[in-house]
């Protein structure tokens, strides 16, 4: 991989969010939304006399901004460039497939590390909570989590090149599918058989409930947080995996047939 492309694409994708000023509106809107609603229904929960159970979703909430916005980052880089027809000049150039990966890496890197620290800033301010308690947890979930976020980046992404512009709700739906079944909100053993095994293949199940442990008994769940290491790199191999494969498919096919 050539360092000087990279760079060059990174500060190209720097340069568009700069100028669309609705997708940096977004980058608060959305999060202070969450962190806001979230918040007002963990102290209703409180109030109610469940403490237990109140704080961590404000503290999941905040959490979750990280694997959206990695996966968010990650597929609309995708999108523009389907969207401006400019896939056919991006790869007549020498760039190749994992350069501009890299780049899109970069760039959603950036957007999560931007919005965890606005999310844990409107926490502490609005409601006095602090997600830092985490300690060192604190840093092992943002990093799990921006991985595997980035493995569904790059899932919706491999879909947009093979399917085109088709596709394109692919890029909104896929990461929030994973809020309902990945035990994020509430833990996975009150889901349904069916959806509770496909809770335990994914690694959010275990790190939601290793934090809530850490929230709630103050002890850290090894084993959880292995899994969960485990997990998160297998799938990044199977959507680095399935990127190859699509992408080469689609350099057959032809890439200007992703237009229409």
């Amino acid at each position: 991989m050539n360092a000087q492309r990279i760079i060059a694409i990174t500060i190209r994708y720097f340069y568009l969010i700069k100028r669309d000023r609705w997708h940096v509106s977004e980058m608060f809107y959305w999060p202070f939304i969450d962190v806001a609603l979230y918040g007002y229904i963990s102290l209703w929960v409180e109030q109610g006399g469940n403490q237990n159970s109140a704080m961590p979703i404000l503290a999941t909430v905040v959490l979750w901004q990280s694997l959206i916005q990695a996966d968010y980052g990650t597929s609309k880089n995708a999108l523009g460039e389907l969207w401006s027809a400019n896939l056919v000049s991006l790869f007549a150039s020498p760039m190749s497939l994992w350069e501009w990966v890299t780049a899109g890496a970069i760039i959603s890197a950036a957007g999560t590390i931007f919005v965890s620290v606005l999310c844990t800033t409107l926490a502490k301010l609005v409601f006095d909570y602090s997600v830092l308690k985490l300690g060192l947890l604190l840093p092992f979930m943002l990093l799990n989590l921006y991985l595997f976020g980035f493995a569904i980046g790059l899932i919706s992404t491999a879909v947009l090149f093979y399917s085109g512009v088709r596709a394109q709700a692919m890029v909104y739906m896929l990461g929030w599918i994973f809020s309902l079944i990945g035990g994020a909100y509430y833990p996975a053993s009150i889901l349904p058989l069916a959806m509770r095994i496909i809770a335990r293949s994914l690694p959010l199940s275990y790190l939601f409930d290793g934090m809530r442990e850490y929230e709630t008994l103050g002890t850290i769940a090894y084993t959880d947080f292995s899994i969960a290491i485990v997990l998160t790199l297998c799938y990044l191999l199977f959507a680095i995996l399935l990127l190859r494969k699509l992408f080469t498919r689609t350099l057959e096919l032809g890439i200007a047939r992703l237009a229409y």
